[in-house]
């Protein structure tokens, strides 16, 4: 949960997917759409889904045992090398360490580099030091004390608090006076932009809902009829399939921001007289109760 996340954000999300799924048999019995449901404001839904998937292959091939090992643990669904450092060397006590961005930057800044942290080359030089430093008698430890420092005292977008660090003296970029510039950070690329029209349609009480594909972005979900925006609302609606619609009216625009695109939204109201292949009627009141819905569609109710 904590990958993208903050965590004061986590926090009851997390205690209440814990309540719910209390060790790795409960995980691996659910329902994913229970799953998904119990994720649903978080985000990065492939979380989820593969969290999903790597406790049923713990639960039923594993026989419940975890990995205890870095290669181990990459072959589960959803664990790659950050993960699979951190589990490995916090409870297991492997020479492994975690690279994150909270250690590319404590790199940068302790060594001057200038290497773009966004490059393999940066996390190549970055695991390199700190594997030359990790105390192999308590590697776990190490990656923590790091983690911390990330997250509490070497903090990024130029406000590190310097005279916090217990690594202040051995810090190149402190020493010359020029922590703020690093670490750094090649030119992001600009998001791309989809214009969408998206339909709050009402029938026989209810709100129509589609289950998007299980693969890409928010997959599995539910969300409301949408389609990238054509010359008219009523155009785009017919080509959903709604060619019978009644009470058509415009709602509002919203904009919700992922990571490599925006969605800039125009919201329309109407009553569907006929419901496409595809599409489903869910009442309101139930959608709450486990109709996991990704939060740029769920706001605009």
């Amino acid at each position: 949960m904590l990958q993208q996340t903050r965590i004061e954000a986590v926090k009851p999300y997390f205690a209440r997917f814990m309540e719910r799924f209390p060790d790795v048999f409960a995980l691996a019995n659910a329902e994913e759409e229970e799953v998904l449901k119990l994720w649903e404001g978080l985000g990065y839904y492939s979380r989820a889904r593969n969290l999903h998937k790597a406790a049923k292959e713990v639960a039923f091939k594993l026989g419940g045992r975890f990995p205890a090992t870095k290669e181990e643990l990459e072959r589960l669904p959803g664990i790659g090398e950050y993960t699979s450092s951190s589990i490995a060397s916090i409870a297991f006590d492997e020479v492994a360490v975690a690279v994150d961005g909270n250690l590319l930057r404590i790199h940068a800044r302790l060594n001057a580099d200038r290497t773009d942290v966004k490059t393999p080359e940066a996390k190549k030089r970055a695991e390199a030091f700190f594997l030359s430093k990790i105390d192999r008698a308590r590697p776990g430890d190490f990656n923590v004390a790091l983690m911390d420092i990330g997250e509490l005292v070497c903090l990024p977008a130029g406000n590190p608090k310097c005279h916090e660090c217990p690594l202040q003296d051995f810090c190149k970029a402190k020493r010359e006076g020029k922590q703020n510039e690093y670490p750094i950070v090649g030119k992001k690329k600009d998001k791309r932009v989809l214009p969408l029209d998206v339909f709050i349609l009402k029938h026989q009480g209810g709100i129509v809902l589609r289950k998007r594909p299980g693969t890409g972005l928010m997959a599995g979900l539910y969300e409301l009829p949408n389609i990238e925006r054509e010359k008219t609302p009523q155009e785009s609606l017919k080509k959903l399939g709604f060619a019978d619609f009644s009470s058509f009216s415009f709602v509002k625009e919203a904009q919700h921001v992922f990571t490599h695109i925006v969605y800039k939204m125009k919201v329309y109201e109407a009553s569907a007289v006929t419901i496409p292949e595809g599409f489903q009627i869910v009442p309101l009141d139930e959608i709450e109760k486990g109709w996991p819905m990704p939060t740029c569609f769920k706001k605009l109710l």
